[in-house]
C-alpha cells in the first residue's frame, strides 16, 4: 500500500493585538496501512509581508500548512517525508535490534518446571498493541527487559503467563 503523509497544525502562537501568527507547531504523520511514523516541529515566521496579512479568524489549516511548506521549500518537505518513509521501511524490515545476549527471556521463577503455563487471555493483551502491553507489564511489575526480540503475539503470551502465574 502507498504511504500517505498528513501534515497537521498542532498549535499556533499569535499576537493578540493584530492576530499575526509568529510560530506554528506542526506534525507530519506517515501511514502505509500497516505501520505509522510521525514527526513534530515548530516554525517561526517573520512579519507578514508576502502573506498579505490574512485576518486571524479567516485562517484555515490549508493556508497555514501552505505557509509551513513554503517556509521549508519542496526539497526540505521531501526530506522530512523521506525520513518518515525510512522509519516505516525499518518497521517492515528491521535492520537493527536492541537487547543484551546475556539477558535471555525467561519465564518467571514461580512457574513449576513440569507445569503447562496458562497463557489464556493473551488475545486480550494482543488487541491492546505493543506499547500498551509494555505499559501494562510495567504497571504490574512484570519484567520486560528481555522482550525486545519477541513479536507482539509472543509478548502477549508472555504477559498473560506472568499474570496467570501471579
Amino acid at each position: 500500500m502507498a504511504t500517505t503523509f498528513s501534515w497537521r497544525i498542532a498549535n499556533m502562537e499569535h499576537y493578540t493585538t493584530d492576530g499575526v501568527v509568529f510560530t506554528i507547531h506542526y506534525t507530519v504523520n506517515a501511514e502505509d496501512g500497516t505501520y505509522s511514523s510521525g514527526a513534530y516541529g515548530s516554525v517561526g515566521l517573520e512579519k507578514p509581508e508576502r502573506r498579505n496579512t490574512i485576518p486571524y479568524a479567516d485562517l484555515t489549516k490549508e493556508i497555514v500548512i501552505g505557509w509551513i511548506k513554503d517556509h521549508f521549500g519542496a526539497e526540505k518537505v521531501g526530506e522530512i517525508e523521506a525520513a518518515l518513509q525510512q522509519q516505516l521501511d525499518q518497521q517492515h524490515a528491521p535492520t537493527t535490534a536492541p537487547g543484551l545476549p546475556w539477558a535471555a527471556l525467561t519465564v518467571p521463577a514461580r512457574a513449576p518446571a513440569a507445569h503447562t503455563i496458562d497463557t489464556s487471555g493473551a488475545d486480550q493483551f494482543l488487541s491492546l498493541g505493543r506499547d500498551a502491553m509494555l505499559q501494562f507489564a510495567k504497571l504490574h511489575n512484570i519484567d520486560v527487559s528481555g522482550v525486545d526480540g519477541l513479536d507482539d503475539a509472543a509478548l502477549a503470551e508472555y504477559i498473560a503467563a506472568a499474570i496467570n502465574l501471579g
